[in-house]
């Protein structure tokens, strides 16, 4: 099938010579067939396939219907009336009311010969080019239109149990995907809607949101534009209150959503949910789907866990050093009865002096006196108690067992005497059942790498009342954002913070939580973009999880992508070498490089390496470029 495409697509410029380094830009009707040919179904599958493809695609017909649009409309008839409502929206600074006043009226003027959204889109168009000199590619307005038209309203919806209204669109990278959500954004605004942006990371949310062309663009139609990624609840508040267009990372709508819920903050309950748009919406939507936001509780008396967290985390520490395993049962119960006082049953005879019948006889009493609980822990912890306890219960048994009694708590200080100290009474159920959690993330933390997981650094400061201190930073390492404000639960993050020699904070609990799925699918429309929807099993996915059908909108451009062939290394300072090396040639050729690692560690490590290659091999003035 791939091969079959290729052909087809690489048939619509027979005989044209395409010279190297040159752009080719693609006609209108060039791209219309290539979004025909590229969301066609293709002859060759099975029938049943044929139709679950038709379901998450959406099927030839629907497609070349859509496309239909633009070229049954001979734009020209109603251009004096698009130019009339682009002139008064452009220069005369009106409300949004106001523009869709004008708006409306212009289809009114138009009658039933044109498509509403095709106007929209041209009036777009026009105030675009009149206030900034630009247009709108091909490609953007088909993917605006395409978008536009798969809204459905909640009463439709509600007629098709697999409806769901929005899509999923595959654009290429440079095809101004900024530019379509604002368009987009701007339609659905005039259309009475309320519209919410979500982007991959705070960074690109304040960038979109304040991005110079959009921007001036929705203050043409006098639209109200911010982002939630504010620390203030107030701030947040009044954007939520006051927007047509919110920006914001998937996380700040999910804890402004959460506290809202369920701690009835009313930050953005007062914002309806209509739609939402997602920027890279593999990521969010497949890849980070079943990622699931935990809002933290913090406790106070956790901090009287220090003590434990540092036992711990010296046991761990010392155990790994001398090459012991921390997962196994005996570790696990060793590091146990240095916590809890641990009834010693199998070492009963030869403490107590006594036979293995009266020992077992002795457990059972302490069981059903509730001296001992089923897993060997000792509940009454106080020497007098227990005497009392004793005193209060040994009338019902015999001379020989009273006597086991007498000795038992003579030996008691001997039992108690390793353990590390008390833990607070109410907080001992808490240990006992994290306990193995907590070994876990000891050793996690021990293996753990700085600059490749998280970083040790001194936030960012927002506010006078913050600690000017360094702080473990988790990474999130597919899009190498810092997040500040995410803290490792069960230890994790404590066990990082001695690791380091850092203040060490309290234990927090999970309080509430909400997936990426379950908070996505509380919109009722849902737009998405994206460089790439992946294969045909993750656009399933994608159709089984949010119910949307995707499209492929091709680029603008002829492209000319040359993939180099992959070297592989023997020694790492060989592949720094070879880094070096190809750096060097695109230099030579006047060409920029962008260097991609996998994390801060290695992306530092490559910079050393070459510039120190740079030194040793480059005189200073071909040098400068690799030692800024």
């Amino acid at each position: 099938m791939p091969y079959r495409i290729a052909k087809e697509l690489l048939g619509l410029y027979p005989g044209k010579e395409i010279k190297p380094g040159s752009v080719t830009e693609r006609s209108f009707e060039d791209v219309k067939l290539l979004c025909e040919k590229m969301n066609k179904i293709n002859f060759g599958i099975e029938e049943d396939e044929k139709v679950q493809c038709q379901k998450i695609n959406g099927s030839h017909f629907e497609v070349e219907e859509t496309l239909k649009l633009f070229s049954s409309i001979d734009i020209s008839t109603y251009e004096t009336y698009i130019e009339e409502k682009a002139d008064i929206i452009a220069f005369e600074k009106l409300s949004i009311d106001s523009c869709i006043e004008h708006i409306e009226a212009g289809i009114n003027m138009c009658g039933i010969g044109i498509d509403k959204h095709v106007f929209y889109i041209e009036i777009v168009n026009k105030v675009l080019f009149k206030t900034q000199n630009m247009k709108l590619r091909p490609t953007q307005k088909i993917a605006v239109l395409f978008t536009l038209k798969s809204y459905k309203s909640s009463c439709s919806s509600a007629n098709d149990d697999n409806a769901k209204s929005g899509i999923l669109q595959q654009i290429a990278t440079s095809e101004g995907k900024t530019l379509i959500i604002a368009v987009v954004s701007i339609i659905s605004v005039l259309e009475k809607h309320k519209v919410n942006i979500v982007t991959s990371s705070p960074v690109l949310a304040k960038r979109d949101a304040h991005d110079q062309t959009s921007e001036k663009l929705f203050k043409t139609f006098g639209i109200k534009v911010d982002h939630i990624c504010y620390d203030s609840a107030k701030t947040r508040t009044e954007v939520y209150k006051t927007c047509h267009v919110v920006y914001g990372d998937l996380t700040n709508y999910q804890r402004d959503y959460l506290t809202d819920t369920y701690n009835s903050t009313h930050v953005a309950s007062q914002r309806e949910r209509d739609i939402i748009i997602s920027d890279e919406v593999d990521a969010l939507l497949l890849d980070n789907g079943i990622n699931t936001l935990y809002l933290s509780h913090n406790i106070a008396d956790f901090e009287m866990l220090h003590s434990l967290i540092i036992h711990i985390w010296d046991l761990v520490n010392c155990h790994i050093k001398n090459g012991g395993a921390c997962k196994t049962e005996s570790f696990y119960q060793k590091l146990r009865a240095s916590i809890f006082p641990v009834f010693p049953s199998k070492d009963l005879p030869a403490i107590l002096e006594i036979t293995e019948n009266e020992a077992k006889s002795f457990k059972n009493i302490l069981l059903q006196n509730k001296i001992i609980d089923n897993d060997d822990l000792i509940l009454i912890t106080r020497k007098d108690m227990l005497q009392q306890k004793f005193k209060s219960i040994q009338k019902n048994y015999s001379e020989n067992e009273t006597s086991v009694f007498t000795h038992f708590i003579h030996k008691y200080d001997k039992i108690m005497g390793g353990i590390y100290g008390d833990l607070p009474e109410h907080l001992k159920p808490y240990v006992k059942m994290h306990l193995k959690e907590f070994i876990t993330n000891a050793e996690i933390a021990f293996r753990m790498e700085p600059d490749v997981e998280y970083q040790v650094a001194v936030p960012k400061i927002t506010t006078l009342k913050e600690r000017v201190e360094p702080q473990i930073i988790i990474i999130d390492r597919d899009s190498g954002i810092h997040l500040q404000k995410t803290h490792w639960h069960k230890g994790l993050h404590q066990f990082l913070q001695l690791k380091h020699g850092l203040r060490l904070t309290a234990l927090s609990t999970k309080a509430v939580f909400i997936s990426n799925i379950t908070f996505l699918n509380k919109f009722p429309t849902i737009y998405g973009f994206s460089g790439t929807l992946g294969s045909e099993t993750e656009k399933q996915e994608l159709y089984k999880f949010y119910k949307l059908k995707s499209v492929i909108i091709p680029s603008s451009n002829v492209k000319e992508f040359y993939e180099e062939r992959a070297i592989i290394t023997k020694t790492e300072f060989s592949q720094y070498k070879e880094i070096f090396d190809t750096v060097q040639e695109k230099m030579a050729k006047g060409r920029s490089v962008l260097i991609i690692a996998d994390s801060v560690k290695q992306v530092d490590l490559i910079s050393f390496n070459i510039k120190k290659l740079a030194e040793n091999n480059l005189s200073e003035n071909e040098r400068k470029c690799f030692t800024l």
